[in-house]
Order: C-alpha cells, then structure tokens, then sequence
C-alpha cells in the first residue's frame, strides 16, 4: 500500500468513525460518497502539488440527509490542507449549513474535536428552531403602533 493511500485511510476511518460516511448520510449515489470525494480531491491536489512543493488548501462538500424521514438536509463542507513537504494532510475545518443557518469547528488535524454528524446536526437544527422562535416574537414594525401626527 502506497503512503497516499495510507493516509486515504487515516481520513476515512475517521471520517466513518464520526458518522460521515453514506449510510449515516442516507445517501444514494457514489458521486456524493465522502470517500469518492476525497480520493478524488487528493488525487487532484497530489497532481498540482509535485513540482510545486507548496501547501495546498482544499474542501469537499457532502450532503447529509436527516430527520425523521431524512426531510432534512443539511451541506457538510470540509476544509483540507496538504503539505507535499511533510507528506501530511490534514483536516482543518468542518462548515455545516442548513437552510439560513451555519456552525464551523475548527478541527486542526484533532479527531476529537470533529463533531459526529448526528450531533452537528442536532446542534444547527436547534438552532435553526432558535432562530425561528425569535422571528415569531419580534413585532412587525408598524403594525404595533399607529404614528400620530402632531396637532396643530
């Protein structure tokens, strides 16, 4: 096994670990599979980075459907960068977009810190119900009062 895929693995695991994969995502098509993603982006960036020897910075973007009848969905967008000196890829951040709204962990190559998807989606749906609750208690402005005019 090549030291690319190597580390193709490392990020996948991980990736499956935390429920970033096309079963916890209900998702159907290979084209949307966050390991097809990846392998490709990679792929790409090895390609661009051999004569440069240059850091490069990438994002793959992968649905995720949720929900009682995965009704929801929600845009995950990891952010990767490679190093072509050290031979090293790591996972930066990870942007997680709902309707209007988003969160963004900043991961640092720390598994730990990467939300499982569930959670991160649980986390903006709150917010999202949050944001809605807020919207229903703001009065319309000028509905709530008449302007008078002055009397003369």
């Amino acid at each position: 096994m090549s030291l690319f895929s190597e580390i193709l693995n490392v990020h996948y695991e991980w990736l499956q670990q935390k429920g970033y994969d096309r079963h916890t995502l209900a998702l159907s098509r290979l084209q949307e599979d966050p390991s097809f993603l990846l392998r490709n982006a990679f792929e790409t960036v090895i390609r661009e980075t051999l004569w440069s020897n240059q850091s490069h910075e990438f994002s793959i973007s992968i649905p995720g459907h949720f929900g009682r009848h995965n009704q929801e969905t929600v845009d995950f967008t990891f952010g990767y960068r490679y190093d072509p000196k050290r031979i090293r890829l790591d996972l930066q951040t990870l942007r997680v977009l709902m309707k209007d709204q988003v969160n963004t962990w900043l991961i640092n190559s720390k598994p730990y810190l990467l939300p499982h998807s569930s959670a991160a989606f649980e986390q903006l749906y709150q917010k999202l119900l949050n944001a809605s609750d807020r919207q229903e208690l703001t009065p319309t402005i000028g509905n709530s009062r008449q302007a008078s005019k002055p009397k003369r």
